[in-house]
C-alpha cells in the first residue's frame, strides 16, 4: 500500500502520482492534512501519518506533497519504531534544503521553481498581449532525486507455518 499525505486529494501531484501506479499492482491510499492540524507543514504531515498509523497497518511507501510535510511524516514513523527506508520508503517533493541533510537523505522530486516562474511571466506577458487569445497550459518536467529514504520495493517474506 502506498499513501499520499496531502491537504486535499483533487491536487494535480495526486493525480500524476495515481496515473504513473495505474498499471501496478499498488493501492494508493490518503493521509489529509487537515489545516487545524498544520496544513501543508511539518506538523501537519506528522499528525497525518499519526492518524495513518493508528490502524496498526504501516504503508510501504510514502508521498508527502512537500519535504516539510515529509518531516514530519519521518517523525511519526519514526516515533511508532519503523525505520525508513528498511520498512517505510517516503519521497518529498521540493528538493528543500532539508532533505539533502535528512536521516536519512531524502529522496523528493525537484520542481524548477525558476524555471516555472519564468514560465509563468512568458504566459502571463502573451495573455496580456492577447487577452482573447485561448489558455496556455504548460505541464513542466519533474525530476526524481534519489536519495536514502526510497529504494526499490522487495517482497516482504512469506509467514510460513
Amino acid at each position: 500500500r502506498v499513501v499520499a499525505v496531502a491537504h486535499y486529494k483533487r491536487h494535480a501531484r495526486l493525480a500524476n502520482l495515481r496515473e504513473r501506479l495505474a498499471n501496478r499492482p499498488v493501492r494508493v491510499g490518503y493521509a489529509l492534512a487537515r489545516r487545524d492540524a498544520g496544513g501543508y507543514t511539518r506538523e501537519g504531515g506528522r499528525a497525518a501519518m499519526e492518524r495513518l498509523l493508528a490502524d496498526g497497518r504501516a504503508p510501504r511507501g510514502v508521498y508527502c506533497m512537500n519535504d516539510e510535510m515529509a518531516a514530519g511524516a519521518l517523525d511519526a514513523l519514526r516515533a511508532a519504531g519503523l525505520r525508513v527506508p528498511e520498512d517505510v520508503r517516503i519521497v518529498g517533493t521540493d528538493d528543500s534544503l532539508w532533505s539533502r541533510s535528512a536521516v536519512p537523505p531524502l529522496t523528493t522530486v525537484r520542481i524548477d521553481a525558476r524555471h516555472m516562474g519564468s514560465q509563468a511571466v512568458r504566459l502571463l506577458l502573451k495573455r496580456i498581449a492577447a487577452p482573447d487569445a485561448p489558455f496556455a497550459r504548460e505541464i513542466l518536467a519533474p525530476e526524481l532525486v534519489v536519495r536514502e529514504s526510497a529504494r526499490p520495493f522487495r517482497p516482504r517474506p512469506r509467514a510460513t507455518s
